[in-house]
């Protein structure tokens, strides 16, 4: 049975490494390779989404011990913090005594890399990948070539199913750098057939060719959109400030990838006349959310990982409302574990019963980083830049903005303008800026001829360095 496995592990990793990848027929045998370990996994979540409370914590409990015993076996990071704090795995009987084990962080993981992976899995199922570096510098670190694509599809079926849509729907995709051949003679998209997406150019996404993808948007005739938001929200504010019509097909727009802000949520959502989803993950693969289909909500999948929310003091936070910073340790493959892994991200704690009858962990909202998605006063007051609800009029002559700190009390924006910017916007923006932020700031405009996109295509509505000094 082992050799079995392994030789079909062997034939999966093989098809996929070397198959030509745009080739349907390869897709194909690899989808079908697949399917029933996804309908497994698929199952596994149906199942323990209705999990009760107390069935939550024994079944997160037990796999945070084995977790925790088989890593002290395993992985060489592990058994030597273990050793050094006196951790005993077998010891580990209630969540107090996992919460002993000191977190993990990105710095720790760029000096450890080799010694977090396991010495039980065999080398050819480590598939190397890097963060996008949103925070500076980009992560490097493993996942499973087996277990992380089933998973993946998995989870994208079921969210998918929760906003509504089918896995097979026609969607359009702008997420990620995906490198288009057409683009330079001005097809700025590209058709996927067995899974009936439209990839379209992060790159090419400009006030000139907006009207084309609207154009191409509306004859494809997609149910939904799976986009960043700093993408979506470019072709939302083209079709409100000219007049243009709903593009009907549209039945969800899925956010991912950023901080999604109140602003553009409401822009998006006027101009497409349908619900903004949001979804929440990362590439380190340890935790995974997505908006409730009852609410605007988030509810995180209790098989995929082990969730903390941590306050600055490292106490964990319990109160309806109170925010924290978001503590993983992933489930899904032991190849590379993350144990009590801080993500930087933010994330606001509910702790009402949510109506659709689920009781995992619920969060209100995710503000992004610590540091990333904050501004600061003069007098040091810490303010939550995604709490900001900018009256979107004031940029209608601004082709892109970004703001900027680097001293406290001082925010700079930065304006690419339109042709039709003037003076008179520049009153406005400093008025209502001033009014939303107090006298707590000062405030500067710099015109730029350009507001740059991040390596990863995204982008940044504020860029914060006081966290770097």
């Amino acid at each position: 049975m082992k050799k079995h496995t392994e030789y079909w592990q062997r034939l999966i990793i093989s098809i996929s490494d070397k198959a030509p990848k745009n080739v349907f027929i390869f897709k194909l045998i690899l989808f079908l390779l697949r399917y029933k370990r996804v309908n497994t996994v698929q199952n596994l979540i149906k199942r323990i989404q209705w999990y009760s409370k107390d069935e939550i914590d024994k079944y997160q409990l037990t796999k945070l011990q084995q977790l925790v015993k088989y890593s002290y076996e395993n992985v060489p990071y592990y058994k030597d913090l273990f050793d050094k704090f006196k951790i005993i795995p077998k010891e580990i009987k209630n969540f107090d005594d996992f919460y002993k084990i000191p977190f993990l962080t990105r710095e720790i993981i760029r000096k450890n890399t080799n010694n977090l992976k396991s010495k039980s899995v065999p080398e050819f199922r480590f598939r190397h990948m890097a963060t996008s570096g949103s925070t500076g510098k980009p992560l490097v670190l493993y996942v499973d070539k087996i277990k992380y694509p089933i998973n993946a599809f998995a989870y994208y079926r079921t969210i998918i199913n929760r906003a509504g849509c089918k896995i097979f729907d026609k969607s359009v995709n702008l997420t990620g750098i995906m490198i288009i051949p057409s683009a330079n003679k001005g097809k700025f998209w590209k058709y996927k057939m067995l899974s009936r997406k439209m990839h379209m150019s992060l790159l090419h996404l400009n006030k000139e060719n907006i009207p084309r993808y609207i154009e191409k948007i509306r004859k494809f005739k997609p149910k939904y959109i799976l986009t960043y938001p700093s993408a979506i929200i470019e072709i939302a504010r083209y079709i409100k400030e000219n007049q243009i019509k709903p593009i009907p097909s549209i039945k969800v727009v899925i956010s991912t990838g950023e901080t999604l802000y109140d602003w553009q949520k409401k822009i998006i959502e006027e101009s497409f006349q349908c619900r903004v989803f949001e979804f929440y993950g990362h590439s380190e693969s340890t935790t995974m959310a997505v908006s409730c289909e009852k609410n605007n909500f988030l509810h995180f999948f209790t098989e995929y990982g082990f969730v903390e929310l941590i306050d600055k003091d490292g106490n964990h936070v319990k109160k309806d409302g109170e925010k924290g910073e978001i503590v993983t340790t992933g489930f899904m493959h032991n190849l590379f574990p993350f144990i009590r892994y801080k993500t930087g991200d933010i994330g606001i704690l509910s702790n009402k019963k949510c109506s659709c009858g689920r009781n995992c962990l619920i969060l209100k909202k995710i503000q992004g980083k610590w540091q990333q998605e904050y501004i600061y006063s003069k007098d040091n007051v810490q303010i939550p830049f995604t709490s900001l609800y900018i009256n979107f009029k004031i940029f209608k002559n601004v082709e892109q903005f970004q703001f900027y700190q680097e001293e406290k009390g001082v925010i700079i924006l930065r304006i690419q303008k339109r042709e039709t910017y003037s003076s008179e916007d520049t009153e406005n923006i400093r008025q209502e800026l001033s009014k939303l932020l107090g006298s707590g700031f000062e405030i500067k405009i710099n015109f730029v001829d350009e507001v740059p996109k991040t390596a990863a295509g995204k982008y940044s509505y504020l860029v914060q360095k006081l966290s770097k000094k």
